[in-house]
């Protein structure tokens, strides 16, 4: 059975990429309007989470007025509206604590090539390297084997 991605919009289909996505996954982000799929596609791509729990959980936690009008006339899941509310900042507060910990990953990767490129540099004078090779021969191996 062939996977229906007529009812995503492009934006969201392109931030998944190459990746599959299951089709109970790609039927709760149809459910909902494309600027909400994107915002949903976002997250989920972020945390490289595509699993269908995980999309009906988004979609239990979208806003009703981010989801296009159901298909059916009796909803599939049935939440109470403080339920909702509360996965609405959940997801809120699991989506700012995830820009942090990307924050915290770049400012870590940044540091990492700035002291890599300042060891190879290091690592470049003949002295440095001598000195490095005599006295601290498993230094040397790991920053030569960086470098």
């Amino acid at each position: 059975m062939a996977l229906d991605l007529s009812q995503i919009c492009p934006e969201a289909l392109a931030l998944f990429g190459e990746r599959d996505i299951p089709h109970a996954t790609a039927n709760c982000i149809g459910r909902m309007k494309p600027a909400h799929q994107v915002k949903v596609a976002e997250l989920m791509v972020s945390v490289n989470n595509l699993t269908v729990p995980f999309a009906k959980a988004l979609l239990l936690a979208s806003p009703s007025d981010q989801l296009k009008k159901p298909a059916r006339k009796k909803p599939v899941y049935r939440i109470k509206e403080s339920e909702q509310k509360a996965l609405q900042r959940q997801v809120a507060a699991l989506h700012t604590e995830l820009r942090s910990v990307q924050d915290d990953y770049r400012q870590f990767i940044h540091g990492e090539i700035i002291a890599m490129g300042y060891a190879k540099l290091l690592i470049r004078n003949e002295r440095v390297a001598d000195y490095l090779h005599r006295h601290h021969p498993e230094a040397y191996e790991a920053i030569s084997d960086r470098c």
